[in-house]
């Protein structure tokens, strides 16, 4: 990776450690399961509040997922867990509510509201989405909330009400095998493709109108995918092989590749936050 990180360093996670590595934008990458599907053992996602990192999942021991920190406790009845765990975890814009997504699992979004001191609701507004398996979760630069559809292969962008409810404004295909993940950098949506080994441009506009851009190609087993905190880097984690690339994103959505790098134990990795 060009100006790359000298090396991960671990701190303690649940289960197996979160591994830090400093680059232009310091992250965290977990290891979990994951192949061509849209696969989540353990914890799988994590979210930031003042400069604090927690993360969702489901102990591969426990037929119970929960949100650690919260003690917030979802239950898995069914099996494959992979389908059926919690998603991802993300806060609102305003940091005043908690968005879950259910993936198989109901097809929900979940809405916590969060108190003073960061304190859950004692249960959430659930959205009901079909057959659409909600997965990943990130906002567009207007405030729209922004759902990748495992189900579907599709983004979705939502207004996202006060009380918790969410309503669909519209919804784009990208063409592509299992769309899991999304993530913004800048004004432009990126979905992850783990099924194609890509990455989907969107646009979305101040309506949340969503327009597809196309594909850019990166390592095998697509998943997790961050910015840097002035959106002029994504960083998209690979699980084939425990490869994060390096793309800098430049006008209009284009992705321009820098390098790569390879996190020590963190094949099959699934789940990356930028600090």
């Amino acid at each position: 990776m060009s100006g790359g990180p000298p090396g991960p360093h671990a701190f303690p996670g649940t289960g197996p450690a979160f591994a830090a590595v400093p680059t232009r934008a310091s992250y965290a990458t977990r290891a979990a399961s994951t192949s061509a599907r849209c696969s989540s053992a353990q914890a799988t996602s994590v979210t930031a509040a003042s400069r604090s990192v927690a993360p969702i999942g489901v102990s591969a021991y426990s037929t119970r997922g929960g949100i650690t920190g919260y003690m917030v406790r979802l239950t898995i009845p069914s099996t494959p867990q992979f389908t059926n765990t919690p998603g991802q975890v993300a806060l609102s814009p305003s940091g005043t509510q908690l968005i879950v997504t259910t993936k198989a699992n109901g097809n929900d979004i979940d809405v916590f509201g969060v108190g003073p001191g960061g304190r859950l609701s004692a249960s959430p507004v659930v959205n009901a989405e079909g057959s659409t398996v909600p997965f990943a979760i990130a906002f567009d630069q207007a405030g729209h909330l922004v759902i990748a559809n495992a189900g579907t292969n599709a983004l979705s962008t939502f207004t996202l009400g006060s009380d918790g409810t969410v309503t669909l404004i519209d919804s784009a295909g990208t063409g592509q095998a299992a769309t899991c993940w999304v993530a913004r950098a800048g004004g432009t949506l990126y979905a992850s493709n783990a099924g194609s080994a890509n990455v989907s441009g969107y646009t979305s506009s101040g309506s949340g109108q969503l327009t597809l851009l196309g594909q850019t190609p990166t390592d095998a087993g697509t998943v997790d995918a961050t910015a840097a905190q002035d959106g002029a880097f994504l960083y998209v984690q690979t699980g084939g092989n425990g490869i994060v690339d390096e793309f800098s994103a430049g006008t209009g959505g284009s992705l321009t590749s820098v390098g790569s790098v390879t996190v020590a134990g963190a094949a099959g990795g699934e789940g990356i936050a930028a600090s």
